[in-house]
């Protein structure tokens, strides 16, 4: 009796709310607590499940790289409750579904290991194989831009994605489950995280950056770290739909502050900005059919906070749905109730969520100070049956139980060469008679690339590197609720037609530190000019490294010639690499002849000031002098001139009686002299 009366206010709430006829209904089910380490654990989960009046369970099957079921190349879970030889998600398959409950098989994604714990005591974890005692290409680990490790795996780096795609769809082939749900399909938390050399030598090849500088708070390097996690769930998505058609794919988002006040106010949001997880974009992109929003709010105070994610929400579905979370641990279960009820009702204004998330099954109340719950775990359970009342079917899903679209994807494939060539390259896509592209994307780490949502036909895929056609055929034909998979394998000579080359070389007459014309093919995407004559170490796309690593000022550029300006006299030869759309050429190693800089025109300016135009100095000429009869010149300053590359205004103060001939230092070199 004393609980029926505890429970009367929020029967009250409950009755003012009409009941929905489809309606999901979760628990988030941890493997940080008892719930289904053995078969007692699992049967006494599905029925709590059943009793509360729920139809679904986010089974926690993987933890930090170990597993809670057994058809995984990955280890069993270190836990001494758990019998290793027990497959829970077999056996909780089997029976939530003989109740009517779905199962989503919950994967935590990135992380490796818990920090400040003994490292793993099976041998055959993927710590010891890519964790922080490994080298090279075979640390997967991610870390700081000042080199402090991480406790995640680097999404940035191709084994990685490789990797967790096939683990994250491998359960489709062997259990029957409802969905996947992916968690900690983010970023480290701190924003400095990403640096693994392989995702920085990526970086730097797709995004043409100088491999000398630290890309920290770089726009363009914030853009490719949340590229990875995109590029993570639509393989993931179109892999999985693959496999089972009507799977359904969902992910733990992130809502931390305050909502967005709009769809453009979300790239400021901490999810986006912080741990760079645009689920914005992958709920238009239609590569999740469910966002799970975590709104872990204490009440009373965030209680406005709740109301406007919620409004946020339902205002951007894009055609998927969103099923909003809520933290119990972390309120009494009248306050859970109280928000339950809020992301519950229906208003006339847009589609309400399609449901409730609750996290978790074993935290159901407020913990206290030493993590126990402040109310027993039977208590949130009945108020969760009589606050729903009665059973409910999970919502239908139209675009899976009816699709009227289909997908596309494929994986570029060079086995010839190394993995960047199928990194990066663009894939267009026609409709079979149509000219101009539907859409358009790029391939991932590991060559991956895909479409969702397409109109039913055939269509055209063109990949492209740079303006060089690599493949272009007719053949991918879309079906409704099917993907339709078109692999494409490169030959060393389709990638060698669209690389870089440089051929030759050709120095102006008072070249070195003048300009330097590389000759070859391929050399850019199209013809650029530098504006107002002045170098760039970026030039329509393209950039020419030194051996070294620093990029080289350039003031034209076209698929057949570069100009670049050369830094200062040299005797030793120097090695220039070209490189653009996320292509390298070969090296091409040149000697510049020796020769001094060059005083070409000289102008008086009256008062003892002259102005001398001066060519062979390069972009960085070191120290420069004037020379004259009576010394040495002031100078006033220099500029590159407008329309005369590699020209240089030098303004000079001499003695107003001076006359003779100005001589230029310039790196050590002495011009000829030149009379005024």
């Amino acid at each position: 009796m004393r609980i029926l009366l505890a429970l009367a206010p929020a029967l009250l709430l409950a009755a003012g709310s009409p009941e929905p006829p489809e309606q999901y209904r979760a628990f988030w089910v941890d493997a940080y607590h008892a719930g289904y380490k053995n078969a007692a654990e699992a049967d006494k989960l599905i029925e709590d499940v059943a009793a509360s009046h729920c139809n679904a369970i986010f089974l926690q099957v993987r933890r930090r790289a170990d597993s809670y079921y057994l058809k995984t190349p990955e280890v069993p879970a270190q836990d001494p409750t758990y019998s290793q030889d027990f497959d829970a998600l077999a056996y909780i398959v089997d029976r939530a579904h003989a109740r009517g409950i779905e199962v989503h098989a919950w994967f935590v994604v990135y992380p490796l290991w818990q920090p400040n714990i003994p490292p793993p005591v099976n041998p055959a974890h993927l710590y010891y194989k890519h964790g922080p005692g490994q080298f090279g290409r075979d640390l997967w680990l991610t870390f700081s831009s000042t080199g402090r490790t991480g406790n995640s795996l680097d999404p940035g780096h191709p084994a990685v994605q490789r990797y967790l795609a096939s683990v994250i769809t491998g359960p489709l082939r062997d259990y029957d489950i409802d969905g996947i749900h992916l968690d900690y399909i983010r970023y480290e938390e701190s924003a400095d995280s990403g640096y693994n050399f392989a995702a920085l030598e990526r970086f730097r090849r797709l995004a043409n950056a100088s491999p000398t500088e630290s890309p920290r708070n770089d726009p363009d390097w914030n853009g490719f770290r949340r590229g990875q996690v995109t590029s993570l769930v639509r393989q993931i998505y179109l892999r999985a739909h693959e496999l089972k058609p009507a799977v359904k794919i969902s992910a733990a988002l992130i809502s931390w502050g305050d909502a967005p006040a709009g769809a453009e106010a979300f790239q400021r949001s901490a999810s986006y900005a912080k741990v760079f997880q645009d689920w914005l974009g992958w709920m238009r992109e239609g590569i999740l059919d469910l966002g799970v929003p975590m709104h872990y709010f204490r009440e009373p105070g965030a209680a406005s906070r709740l109301e406007r994610w919620y409004d946020f929400t339902r205002a951007h579905q894009y055609g998927r749905r969103y099923v909003p979370g809520i933290g119990l641990y972390l309120n009494p279960v009248s306050a859970s109730q109280r928000q339950m009820t809020r992301l519950l009702k229906v208003n006339s204004g847009g589609s309400p969520p399609a449901g409730i998330g609750l996290y978790s099954y074993a935290s159901t109340s407020r913990l206290n100070a030493a993590g126990a719950p402040t109310q027993p775990h039977r208590t949130f359970l009945d108020t969760a049956a009589s606050f729903f009342r009665q059973p409910a079917a999970v919502p239908r899903l139209p675009w899976l139980e009816s699709p009227v679209t289909g997908h596309l994807a494929g994986v570029l494939v060079a086995p010839d060469g190394p993995e960047w060539w199928v990194d990066g390259a663009r894939v267009l896509l026609r409709t079979e008679t149509g000219a101009e592209p539907v859409r358009e994307t790029t391939t991932d780490a590991t060559g991956f690339y895909g479409f969702v949502d397409l109109d039913p036909g055939r269509y055209r895929i063109t990949i492209l590197r740079g303006a060089s056609i690599l493949h272009d055929i007719a053949s991918a034909t879309v079906v409704p609720g099917r993907v339709a998979r078109y692999d494409v394998a490169l030959s060393r000579a389709d990638v060698e037609a669209a690389l870089p080359h440089v051929t030759g070389a050709r120095q102006s007459a008072n070249a070195p530190g003048g300009v330097l014309s590389l000759l070859g093919v391929n050399l850019a995407p199209a013809e650029t000019t530098a504006p107002d004559g002045a170098a760039m170490p970026l030039l329509g796309g393209v950039r020419v490294f030194r051996k070294d690593g620093a990029s080289l000022p350039l003031l034209y550029a076209s698929p057949t010639r570069i100009d670049v300006l050369l830094a200062g006299p040299s005797h030793a030869p120097e090695v220039f690499t070209v490189r653009h759309s996320g292509m390298d050429a070969a090296g091409f190693a040149y000697s510049a002849s020796p020769a001094p800089p060059v005083i070409e025109e000289v102008k008086s300016l009256g008062q003892g000031a002259f102005s001398l135009y001066a060519s062979g100095m390069g972009a960085e000429p070191g120290r420069v002098r004037v020379l004259y009869s009576g010394g040495v010149a002031d100078i006033l300053d220099t500029a590159l001139v407008e329309g005369r590359p590699g020209m240089r205004q030098i303004n000079v103060m001499i003695e107003p009686a001076a006359h003779g001939a100005f001589r230029l230092e310039a790196s050590g070199a002495v011009s000829p002299p030149f009379p005024f």
